[in-house]
């Protein structure tokens, strides 16, 4: 089954979405420098976390052909969609959150090392 394996991806999903929505008036207040180092550090941390275990979680499931057979692609582009869905979702459906293109970027930053960790682990368990 398709889920079995995405199941840990999803709630970690959900994790990522429920803390990018929280009103930005109960987030703990930091000065500037505190903020941009721990909040993009976070950003790289989540999104890493993500990218890792969506890309195992594609490379396991026998369900989609196409996506095990193209896992990385698959983790890029969905959990890169997925970082920017929620920093339009911050833009316009927020009022006290605003989206930002530097925490896309650690976002897209954070899948990359995410699936870098993966082949550096399992390396020689990808089947190609």
């Amino acid at each position: 089954m398709l889920f079995r394996h995405f199941t840990f991806s999803i709630l970690w999903a959900l994790l990522i979405l429920m803390l990018s929505l929280v009103p930005g008036s109960e987030l703990p207040e930091m000065s500037f420098w505190e903020l941009l180092t721990f909040d993009k550090v976070m950003h790289i941390f989540m999104y890493g976390v993500f990218s890792f275990k969506t890309m195992m979680a594609a490379s396991k499931q026998n369900t989609f052909w196409w996506m095990r057979r193209w896992a990385g692609l698959f983790t890029i582009i969905s959990v890169s969609l997925f970082g920017l869905s929620i920093e339009i979702m911050q833009e316009t459906l927020l009022a006290d959150r605003y989206g930002d293109w530097v925490d896309l970027l650690a976002n897209t930053i954070g899948v990359f090392i995410g699936l870098y960790i993966f082949r550096a682990v399992f390396y020689d368990c990808i089947r190609r």
